[in-house]
């Protein structure tokens, strides 16, 4: 079948102005600076440890301190594969952290298809006769099926069941949806994959690491999302809401661990986020300027 979109990734008006403009790209990009800071506060917590000590053990050992720890706090330098796998070994965790792909995918350029796909490729189910119906495979899939409280991603955007997921694979998978309908200018899939990204926002901020570099994740989304700036206009986000589910812990992603409702006798549904713009007809607005109009008539006859 021929191709009808152009395979480059869709261009957003800021990178065009770079371009006319021949800005220069910086040399560290924000998102590894927020992948430097999420990576640094989650080593800190799990080794218990300050950052000097933390780098100390695991970076230093027996060599002459070079003061990276001190480049690192500054933003003068990130964290890289290298010191990630030295940080593991002292705070579990660590390079699974540096490696999510939701760092990368906050980039504010144009990412193209395969790009996307080789990021996500790691959740990819192998199993073909799986994968037409569970696409998606992440690390704690087992563990949670013994729990049961496994939620089953029924398709490749089934991006309802990836909020309820609520992990920072699944959140990673979101926000790769999102980027691959920007680069192919899928507007619909852009919308819902936003919409359900800023649903599982108050999820991921709940998490060590995330929690003390929240403002920070929340401006380079909205910078990402507002690269489609129909998507962007499309709904507001009520940060009110936002913040309860971040803070009470006592509200649960999986329904079935949720409070039933005493009237209904169903689980107790989320709390809504997501703000809706209105879309008023056209006679509607004919309606409302004609109305405007004899009300100022009315006005200067009762002035004169």
């Amino acid at each position: 079948m021929k191709r009808i979109l152009d395979p480059s990734p869709q261009k957003a008006l800021g990178d065009l102005i770079k371009e006319l403009t021949g800005e220069k790209r910086v040399r560290i990009q924000d998102w590894r600076r927020l992948q430097t800071k999420v990576v640094l506060s989650f080593a800190q917590s799990q080794a218990s440890m300050s950052l000097p000590d933390l780098a100390a053990a695991s970076i230093y050992g027996s060599r002459t301190k070079s003061g990276l720890h001190e480049k690192w706090a500054g933003g003068q330098a990130t964290v890289s594969p290298g010191s990630a796998k030295r940080l593991d070994r002292v705070a579990p965790g660590s390079l699974e952290c540096f490696e999510l792909p939701l760092f990368p995918l906050l980039a504010q350029e144009p990412i193209s298809e395969p790009e996307i796909h080789e990021r996500l490729e790691p959740y990819r189910r192998q199993d073909s006769s799986i994968r037409a119906f569970l696409p998606w495979r992440f690390p704690d899939e087992v563990e949670r099926l013994k729990r049961r409280d496994y939620i089953p991603v029924m398709s490749v955007t089934d991006t309802s069941n990836l909020f309820l997921y609520g992990t920072p694979h699944s959140f990673s998978v979101l926000l790769g949806l999102a980027r691959l309908a920007e680069s192919k200018g899928d507007l619909m899939l852009h919308v819902a994959a936003f919409r359900d990204i800023y649903r599982a926002l108050p999820f991921l901020l709940r998490r060590q690491g995330f929690r003390e570099h929240r403002d920070e994740l929340i401006e380079q989304l909205d910078r990402v999302r507002s690269r489609v700036p129909l998507s962007a206009s499309l709904f507001d986000v009520d940060w009110d809401v936002v913040s309860r589910q971040e803070t009470d812990t006592t509200i649960e992603l999986c329904r079935w661990k949720r409070p039933r409702c005493p009237a209904t006798g169903r689980f107790v549904d989320l709390e809504e986020p997501i703000l809706e713009a209105e879309i008023i007809p056209g006679q509607e607005v004919k309606r409302r300027r004609d109305a405007s109009a004899k009300r100022r008539t009315q006005r200067r006859k009762a002035s004169s």
